[in-house]
């Protein structure tokens, strides 16, 4: 791991490794603010930078982990993962998230908080959108998951995809 991520003599000795079981393996990058897990036949490369998606480098690390690190010949699927608190500058109208059917049997109640989960194809991807109160009521947390069936990864694309995810995030956001 040293040589893959090109670690410096300090980045090396802070670096927590963590083997939670036998299949499952933590560790973490904190200069570089990414994570990476090993669990049976995934992998997951996180980004904890809060970059946006146009200027992430989460894909090239991905690239380094996947290549040195996973079984290349086992993919099956990957996908994309995308987290964000938004923050509204009016109180957030949790209502608007419910049905007519839930409404009513709430009719006069205060509705604190609701969200929305949602899992739908579209162009031969599975979405799951979820949306949820946060305990603020100007703020929502707001999670796109974009699945891909494929056993292949197209490097020279990776990039764009994961662009294009993060664009769909915002156009959902902006969309409520």
């Amino acid at each position: 791991m040293i040589y893959v991520f090109k670690l410096s003599k300090d980045e090396i000795n802070y670096i927590p490794f963590l083997e939670i079981s036998p299949t499952q393996k933590i560790f973490v990058i904190s200069g570089k603010q990414k994570e990476f897990m090993i669990d049976g036949k995934r992998l997951r490369v996180s980004d904890k930078s809060g970059n946006e998606a146009d200027r992430s480098d989460l894909i090239a690390y991905f690239k380094l982990a996947f290549t040195n690190l996973a079984d290349r010949n086992k993919l099956v699927a990957y996908g994309f993962n995308y987290d964000l608190v938004l923050e509204a500058e009016t109180r957030i109208d949790f209502k608007s998230f419910l049905g007519t059917n839930v409404l009513q049997c709430l009719t006069g109640d205060k509705v604190l908080g609701s969200g929305a989960r949602v899992i739908f194809e579209r162009n031969d991807r599975q979405y799951e959108l979820r949306i949820s109160p946060v305990g603020d009521p100007h703020k929502l947390f707001c999670h796109l998951n974009i699945h891909y069936n494929s056993n292949t990864l197209n490097f020279s694309h990776l990039q764009s995809y994961f662009r294009k995810g993060y664009v769909e995030l915002i156009n959902f956001i902006k969309a409520l």
